[in-house]
Parts: structure tokens; C-alpha cells; sequence
């Protein structure tokens, strides 16, 4: 085997090695071309209300559809490209998108070929190269452009999380076995103060989404526009953000949840309704436990079960 007498590396490895630095090269210079974008972007007069032409102007999106990948630019850094900006009209997924990210449902459009699929491998090569997207929100006439960060993804569920911040960010990691359903002190005062955003935390959102495979937990609807990530104990009452504090419904038990219509047993998972009504049918409850499959942690349940037994009063408690 010849050897590179400068490198004393085999021929091919020292070709390898130049191919990795070269790219890495140029993923710096992408990463250098979006942020000046975005930058410009905010020193516009018009900023954060942009219009159309200045968002195209600036290189962060350029196209119709959901996912723009502008491969003339980007097929130096993975062939099939990398996604530069995503499309949110809010039409169909409004609850997903706050100042601090959001929920991106992969496209599933009826396009010949394999567009849907090569736009979400786009949206993976930026997680995987660490590169921003910009995500394009319409209020009226305005564009709203927010610089965010691929962190994650499932393909599961068909969704990936990204977070919006000025340079590259992270979700927060937990190990499984650290599950706390309440947040304390300080912090519970802090969130009571913005129960409302919190709510519709994206983080949130999509971890309960991929723990409840994209599917209400007790009806099995799996539309995303009619599915919400539920807390168990409200963010106001110090609830935390965790999973196990989360249940994945859609929208009409949700409001049923949040009125103590049912609630589930914190031992036996199953279902509990209230016993004055309605009954399981007329809510369209179709699975009567979650025994044996993914649900909340037995602590946030507790506490429901608590608040639910208040609801009834002591007569009807007693019939549970």
C-alpha cells in the first residue's frame, strides 16, 4: 500500500480525510451564508412583520411548497440537499408553533415521485449537520421568520422538534428513570405566571406525541390537526413539562379530560367516568384502559384522581 510520506496515512484515508475537511468547509460556510441572512432579516425597517419578496431576497426561502431545499446551493453537502426554510401557514397545525419552536409535521402531500420523502431527509440532514432552518409563519400579508434548530425527530410519529434561538440549542435530555410530574418553588411561580404558553410548549408536545405514537390514547384517531398534548396536572396547579405528566388526546376529550368527564385509575390505568354521565360512547371512548401500554406516570395520576373525587363529592366517591 503507498503511503502519503507527509501524512504516513494510506492513500485512500488521506483522500477520505480531504473530503471530510473539505466539507466541513463548506457546511461552515452555510452555517456563516444563513445566520448573515438572518441577521439582515432583522435589520429590515418592516422587521418582525417581512414581506414576501424580502424573505426571498434573503436566500431563506424560495419556493411554494411546505419545505423549501434550494440543491443548487446545499447538494455540495448531502446530494439530495438540506432544508433551508419550512413553510408554516398554521392552517392546519396552529397549536404547534410558539416563540420558543415548533412541531413539524413531515409533509404528506399527493406529489408524484418521492418529493415528501426526500424534503424529510432534508429536514434530517439539517439536524445532522447542525444547521438552521428558517421557519416562515403568515399573519396576513406579513411574513414572521424565526431562525431554528432541528434537535429532533420521529419517524414514527412523523414529526421533528425544532427550537427557535440565535444560535444552535438543544431540548432538555432526561434519563427514564427521573420522572417528576411537579415543578417546585420558584419555578412552579414562574410557570403559573405563563401557564398559557407553556401549554402549548413544542418540546412538550412532541415528546408526548412520540410516546403516544401519534395517536389520541383512548379513541385512536391519529389526524394531527385533532390530537393535543394534554397535561395531567396543569402547568398552573405546577405541573411539569415531563412526559409522564402528559396524555395524547384528541381535542374533544381533551375538553372532557379538563372537566373531569373521566379520568383514568392510577393502579389499573383504566378508564373512570363520572357517574351522573355521559357515558364512554357518548364521549367516543373506544379503549376502556391503557393497562399494558404507554400512560401517564402513577404520581400525575393520583393527583387527577384527587381533583376528580373533589369534583363528585363525597356521595358519588364513594360508588368508585
Amino acid at each position: 500500500m503507498v503511503a502519503d510520506s507527509r501524512s504516513f496515512l494510506p492513500m485512500p484515508a488521506v483522500a477520505k480525510l480531504r473530503d471530510v475537511l473539505a466539507r466541513t468547509s463548506r457546511v461552515e460556510e452555510e452555517l456563516a451564508a444563513r445566520l448573515a441572512a438572518y441577521e439582515a432579516l432583522r435589520a429590515s425597517p418592516n422587521y418582525p412583520n417581512l414581506t414576501s419578496g424580502e424573505v426571498r431576497d434573503s436566500g431563506a426561502y424560495g419556493g411554494q411548497q411546505g419545505v423549501w431545499v434550494d440543491k443548487t446551493r446545499t447538494s455540495a453537502l448531502v446530494a439530495s440537499g438540506v432544508a433551508v426554510g419550512l413553510r408554516h401557514t398554521g392552517r392546519h397545525y396552529a397549536d404547534d408553533l410558539d416563540e420558543s419552536g415548533i412541531v413539524y409535521h413531515y409533509p404528506k402531500t399527493r406529489r408524484a415521485g418521492s418529493r415528501d420523502s426526500g424534503e424529510v431527509e432534508s429536514i434530517k440532514a439539517a439536524e445532522r449537520l447542525r444547521l438552521p432552518v428558517f421557519v416562515i409563519s403568515e399573519e396576513g400579508a406579513a411574513r414572521r421568520v424565526h431562525l431554528g434548530w432541528v434537535v429532533d425527530h420521529d419517524d414514527a410519529a412523523g414529526i421533528a422538534l425544532i427550537l427557535f434561538g440565535d444560535r444552535a440549542v438543544a431540548p432538555m435530555l432526561r434519563r427514564d428513570d427521573e420522572v417528576d410530574v411537579f415543578v417546585r418553588g420558584a419555578e412552579r411561580r414562574r410557570r403559573q405566571a405563563v401557564a398559557s404558553r407553556l401549554e402549548r410548549d413544542p418540546t412538550f408536545a412532541f415528546n408526548t406525541i412520540r410516546k403516544y405514537g401519534g395517536s389520541c390514547a383512548l379513541t385512536g384517531i391519529t389526524v394531527p390537526s385533532m390530537l393535543e398534548a394534554a397535561h395531567v396536572i396543569p402547568v398552573a396547579r405546577g405541573g411539569s413539562d415531563h412526559e409522564g405528566n402528559a396524555i395524547l388526546l384528541n381535542a374533544a376529550l381533551h375538553r372532557a379530560f379538563d372537566a373531569f368527564l373521566w379520568t383514568l385509575h392510577p393502579r389499573t390505568l383504566d378508564v373512570v367516568i363520572r357517574p351522573q354521565g355521559p357515558v364512554a360512547g357518548a364521549m367516543r371512548i373506544e379503549q376502556l384502559s391503557l393497562s399494558g401500554r404507554p400512560g401517564p406516570h402513577r404520581d400525575a395520576l393520583e393527583w387527577r384522581m384527587d381533583q376528580f373525587q373533589r369534583q363528585l363529592g363525597s356521595a358519588a366517591t364513594a360508588a368508585l
